[in-house]
């Protein structure tokens, strides 16, 4: 279920694009649902999303996304979520789960899930990610969850650089804290 594309399993590309509207359902996203590039094509096989975003609530039992549900392997440039997220677990706040790049992109958006929640990617498989932040808070101490990544699969340590999860904590002066590949290893 999606703002604009359901299910695609070809490269898609997707831009100065936007969802508003409220979508409900498991494996949702604000742009799209499950969005496939060729995994085949190391040099041009990803799904390419630019200048889009999402600012509806986006909400469902699992696998809710800010943008989207799952998208591999995609490239995500300057996107943004501003929506409401919600779910039981499985959750990101732009995509739940992601093989792929994301570059110069935010979550605003409130995330509500129990566990296995990320900032930006709730399941994490082979991503670099650069110039990337999430303002919202992510409950502690449950499983899985994390304020850029909530769980990983593979190799992490992968060109995570000035990515953040901002502190939106007034009495700390909404400090920035940098979260690096070796704090997503060492949990």
């Amino acid at each position: 279920v999606a703002g604009l594309v359901g299910y695609s399993l070809t490269g898609t590309r997707i831009e100065n694009s936007y969802n508003a509207g409220n979508i409900y359902g498991g494996g949702s996203g604000g742009l799209g649902g499950y969005i496939a590039g060729d995994l085949m094509d190391d040099d041009n096989g990803h799904s390419l999303i630019e200048f889009s975003y999402n600012s509806g609530l986006i909400s469902g039992e699992t696998n809710v996304g800010g943008l989207f549900s799952t998208c591999k392997p995609c490239k995500l440039i300057q996107t943004a979520n501003e929506g409401t997220v919600i779910a039981e677990y499985g959750l990101g706040g732009l995509s739940a789960e992601l093989t792929g790049d994301i570059y110069n992109s935010y979550n605003a958006g409130k995330i509500k899930a129990e566990t296995e929640i990320g900032g930006l990617v709730g399941h994490a498989n082979s991503v670099n990610i650069t110039n990337s932040f999430n303002t919202q808070e992510i409950p502690s101490g449950n499983y899985n969850n994390g304020g850029v990544i909530g769980d990983y699969e593979g190799y992490l340590v992968q060109n995570v650089t000035n990515s953040f999860f901002i502190n939106a904590d007034p009495e700390n002066n909404f400090q920035q804290t940098q979260v690096t590949a070796k704090d997503f290893a060492d949990g």
